[in-house]
């Protein structure tokens, strides 16, 4: 079931930006037709029989429900899939010109939300192109004003991550403790949020002591990636990992299997850089 659902967003995922962004505010309005039309005539069914449940109410009531299922299942399928433009298609130019014309497109009560996403989006496609100080800008222009606290989190928490990760690669290393103890006093509303914040502290961690540090941090040897760029990053940082305990072998083999991804990643860049430099053709 979870692999015909990946499969399903993937195939979205591929869709034209406009209709990446439409189609679900269509299908909301084909969903909740029915849904208002089997309320209204449950409600009437019920006063006509004194309010009691009869069985035509009753599988009026089952057709909402079902109908609000599918509602919310292709909801959650095209969430997913405008994220899988970048963590597996990895089209930087669609990822950023999706939530362009969100901003572009989106009602007022939404403006802030999705300007705040846009800039989220280019500071991310920044970053992974090893352009740390255009990042590292665009993450200071966004403004949290606005925002609801139930949408605060997962935006603190990404606004943060790249912010550390920019400012390791431009070795500002003195600006990193602050911003990571803000990233600890993230307060998390569910369970869910929790495990990905302490996710997300011992990732930032291990590229500290890596790449700043260097010194040797296992944990991308244990990591299990959850998509392609995930599983780009891991391996780049196992190879640097494997660079700073002497395993030369190791680290050609992990280099080797990231250098034929997209050449627009800095990881792959900096893979083909050693390889070149240890005289093996790519």
């Amino acid at each position: 079931m979870k692999k015909m659902l990946n499969d399903y967003a993937t195939r979205i995922s591929k869709l034209d930006v406009d209709k990446l962004y439409r189609y679900p505010k269509i299908l909301y309005i084909l969903f909740i037709l029915p849904i208002i039309f089997n309320l209204t005539y449950m409600v009437l069914d019920i006063i006509k029989n004194n309010f009691m449940l009869t069985t035509k109410s009753f599988i009026a009531f089952l057709i909402c429900i079902f109908f609000e299922s599918v509602g919310l299942f292709n909801s959650l399928i095209f969430r997913n899939a405008s994220v899988k433009i970048l963590n597996d298609n990895i089209n930087f130019k669609k990822y950023i010109n999706y939530y362009k014309f969100a901003a572009n497109h989106s009602m007022k009560s939404q403006q802030a939300f999705n300007n705040i996403n846009h800039l989220l989006a280019i500071s991310q496609v920044s970053f992974y192109k090893g352009e740390f100080e255009n990042s590292l800008l665009n993450l200071e222009q966004i403004s949290l004003n606005g925002i609801s606290f139930a949408k605060k989190f997962n935006i603190q928490l990404s606004l943060l991550y790249f912010q550390i990760l920019s400012l390791v690669y431009l070795n500002k290393k003195e600006e990193v403790p602050e911003k990571l103890e803000g990233l600890n006093r993230l307060y998390p509303q569910s369970n869910s949020q929790r495990i990905k914040q302490k996710k997300v502290v011992k990732i930032l961690q291990a590229i500290e002591d890596i790449v700043i540090n260097q010194v040797s941090n296992d944990y991308f040897d244990t990591a299990e990636p959850k998509n392609r760029l995930s599983r780009i990053t891991y391996t780049y940082y196992a190879a640097r990992n494997a660079q700073l305990k002497g395993e030369e072998a190791r680290t050609r083999e992990l280099f080797e299997s990231i250098a034929q991804e997209n050449p627009e990643l800095f990881y792959v860049q900096e893979a083909r850089r050693y390889l070149e430099e240890s005289y093996i053709k790519v």
